[in-house]
């Protein structure tokens, strides 16, 4: 006995377009042709021997035999979606995919990464930088590091560390052109700046009007896109350049980088993990999370 199992993109299209109402509303919604959307629905009916529309102005009705059948074109079309993506998640339950900004992918993750390896070897990692929330949206992650105000719908977001920021500089770079014993002596050195992107404007100009010193001229700059590429430049004492606590944190702790004033400022900003609720609670997002706070908070 021959079983009548129908093609799964016409069982598609015939769901899209009785929802729809409309072969062109389902094309769009297909990303196919309003042509090849009434061809796929038009085969299905030969196929079947059935009348699935009826043809009325400018809509389409779905006659009493499509409105029983379209029940179970629907329940079987969740059921493959439901299937699928609990396969796919099985197949890649082991490997997590990480988007974060360049700068934290840098100072942050890249150094501490053998620990998490070493503590979790059976979790692959697939780590991506970004300079844009678009970019973060472009694709769905795991987890993403985001610098903002902690408001995303439908994550779940866990504070890492507030933005504030603060001179540094090598102590070879002072051997050379002498001691900073008061902001208005920056005014001879030469200032690395960063912050091209929207995300992580330039916070020299907040921190020099913190300092009370937003008056003095600054001609003698280096300029970078990210600040990570500026923390760099620091530490082969080109210049002076902003630091973030747990970014320079090991750079202060051997020596690499000094701290000359004591004065930070908050950019009201604050880094943050995300993960969309329906992924947080995986054991290796959880894995992750937990890593990740108590490596921050360290």
């Amino acid at each position: 006995m021959r079983t009548l199992v129908p093609s799964i993109s016409a069982l598609r299209a015939f769901e899209a377009t009785a929802r729809h109402g409309s072969f062109t509303r389902a094309a769009a919604e297909l990303n196919v042709t309003q042509a090849a959307t009434s061809q796929q629905v038009k085969g299905l009916e030969s196929y079947l021997g059935v009348t699935l529309f009826i043809r009325s102005g400018n809509g389409l009705i779905l006659t009493d035999a499509a409105q029983r059948y379209l029940v179970s074109v629907r329940s079987a079309i969740e059921l493959l979606a439901q299937s699928t993506e609990d396969l796919v998640q099985s197949e890649n339950d082991h490997v997590l995919t990480v988007n974060s900004l360049a700068t934290f992918t840098f100072r942050m993750l890249l150094p501490h990464l053998a620990d998490f390896r070493a503590r979790h070897p059976d979790i692959g990692l697939r780590v991506s930088a970004s300079v844009s929330h678009e970019e973060f949206d472009r694709k769905p992650h795991d987890a993403a590091i985001r610098l903002g105000y902690g408001d995303y719908p439908g994550m779940r977001v866990d504070p890492l560390f507030e933005d504030r920021v603060f001179p540094v500089c090598s102590p070879v770079l002072l051997a050379r052109w002498g001691g900073l014993s008061h902001p208005e002596q920056l005014a001879r050195h030469v200032l690395l700046r960063s912050g091209f992107s929207f995300l992580l404007a330039d916070a020299w100009p907040a921190w020099l009007r913190a300092a009370g010193v937003a008056h003095i001229p600054l001609k003698n700059e280096l300029a970078f896109e990210f600040a990570f590429a500026a923390l760099d430049a620091a530490n082969q004492g080109l210049g002076i350049a902003l630091g973030r606590g747990p970014f320079v944190q090991c750079d202060l702790a051997e020596g690499r980088l000094i701290k000359p004033f004591d004065i930070e400022v908050s950019t009201g900003r604050a880094y943050y993990l995300t993960s969309p609720i329906e992924v947080a609670n995986r054991p290796k997002v959880k894995l992750f999370r937990e890593w990740l706070l108590e490596r921050v908070t360290s």
